[in-house]
């Protein structure tokens, strides 16, 4: 089992990893840019998820890198083989990677995708990095470090909003393309909330920088590499990312790494009378 103290700082794995999401980035809007038209651009893996020549050519970069800065730590990959349980269960300490989250995004040519590269140790989110390609910008953050921004050089510190949940106009995060029945229940029973449709990681960076209140995720269907970037992130701009059913931090390396419905919130002042 491999230990966090074997490794180098988390402030200079977090400036290795920022340079890493960059040059991934930069390679994806290469794709982005001269989006291709010719059929194997674009396949579908087994669960209809689509994939592409940029999905898999960011996952090189990003596990080559990985590889070479901390050869020592395993790497989950949303692009890579399956890792078994009984393997991953010896591990304490593991990269958690999405090259590209949003494909879906991505082919509509909307913006809206990130690069996540994560870090968790002890099944909890000690270090991410979510990168915007369009944008540029590139969200960090570590354990105890407190989360920021990196717009083009210039960088501010996240910090979320307070959050009265019993309060009129909350602004709510939902996803541009995977709204659910039971997720428009669920805004629809807060008092008159302003919505806002955000694609991939968006949602969850737009609360660490204080643009939308939360986001609820139900009917998940989302993995550990949709989370573990985005979550200490936003827990370090003072928000929480919540298994709704636990009432608990999401969690990473489990067997099944499907995540929990959950909330994505930044400080809550006041609940909701349940």
């Amino acid at each position: 089992m491999n230990a966090i103290s074997s490794l180098p700082s988390l402030e200079h794995l977090l400036n290795e990893v920022r340079k890493i999401a960059r040059i991934a980035g930069d390679t994806v809007m290469h794709y982005y840019n001269d989006m291709p038209t010719h059929p194997e651009f674009l396949k579908f893996k087994e669960d209809q998820s689509p994939v592409t020549e940029a999905d898999m050519k960011s996952h090189d970069i990003i596990m080559e890198e990985l590889r070479r800065l901390t050869p020592e730590i395993l790497i989950i990959s949303e692009e890579s083989q399956e890792v078994p349980f009984e393997k991953r269960s010896e591990e304490s300490t593991m990269w958690i990677v999405d090259p590209i989250d949003g494909t879906g995004e991505f082919l509509k040519g909307n913006g809206e995708f990130a690069i996540h590269i994560g870090l968790a140790h002890l099944g909890k989110a000690i270090l991410g990095v979510v990168h915007i390609p369009v944008s540029g910008k590139t969200y960090f953050a570590a354990r105890h470090h407190g989360a920021f921004c990196d717009d083009k050089g210039s960088i501010k510190k996240l910090n979320v909003n307070e959050v009265d949940m019993t309060a009129p106009f909350l602004k709510i995060a939902h996803s541009r393309s995977y709204m659910n029945e039971q997720t428009m229940i669920y805004i629809r029973s807060f008092d008159r909330p302003e919505l806002f449709p955000v694609g991939s990681s968006l949602k969850v960076m737009g609360i660490a920088e204080g643009i939308y209140d939360f986001y609820p995720k139900l009917g998940s269907g989302m993995l550990e590499w949709d989370t573990c970037a985005p979550q200490i992130i936003l827990e370090e701009a003072g928000g929480s990312v919540v298994d709704l059913e636990r009432g608990k931090p999401l969690e990473y390396n489990k067997e099944n790494l499907l995540q929990p419905d959950f909330l994505a919130i930044g400080k809550i002042t006041k609940y909701r009378d349940t």
